[in-house]
């Protein structure tokens, strides 16, 4: 996607399979980076915010998460960017049952351990380039999205970001 309220759907198993390893893939190129207002690059959430997302706030505020409902932090992360127009990135986003990791061009950026950390819900649609009340969508193209129901390990992040580059 590319042009304004255009973006992508997948449908995807219930996440519950996914509490116990989790990754995302994909490569982002803004067209014009955020200001102002929230922007999901991709969510998978339901009605009671159960679910995954990446949001930018701005060129230097990001928001990561992995988390279940509307709890204090739930389970978000947030990442100082420095996000440029007409610039690639390739972000991966990894999880497991007590921690998240967040890559950027295969160095990692952020990471939020908890005891616990699972998935419910019943979402499964997986939206890029909006979120579920279709607002916001981002001005950003995307290209090679993969979903593993597995932990990458930082040298498949690596490898990932080595043999890729967004088209």
């Amino acid at each position: 996607t590319g042009n304004t309220n255009k973006y992508f759907s997948a449908t995807l198993v219930d996440p519950d399979s996914y509490n116990s390893g989790f990754s995302i893939s994909f490569w982002l190129y803004f067209n014009t980076v955020p200001s102002g207002s929230d922007y999901d690059i991709f969510e998978f959430q339901d009605t009671s915010n159960s679910g995954i997302f990446m949001r930018v706030n701005s060129s230097t505020s990001t928001t990561f998460r992995f988390g279940t409902g509307n709890g204090a932090d739930q389970g978000n992360t947030s990442y100082t960017s420095s996000w440029a127009g007409s610039t690639w990135y390739h972000i991966v986003m990894v999880h497991n049952a007590t921690s998240n990791t967040y890559y950027v061009n295969g160095s990692q950026v952020a990471q939020k351990t908890t005891g616990t950390i699972t998935l419910g819900g019943n979402q499964s649609t997986l939206n890029i380039g909006r979120n579920t009340a279709n607002v916001n969508y981002s001005n950003a193209r995307y290209d090679m999205y993969g979903v593993w129901a597995k932990e990458l390990s930082s040298t498949e992040v690596t490898t990932l970001y080595k043999t890729g580059t967004g088209l």
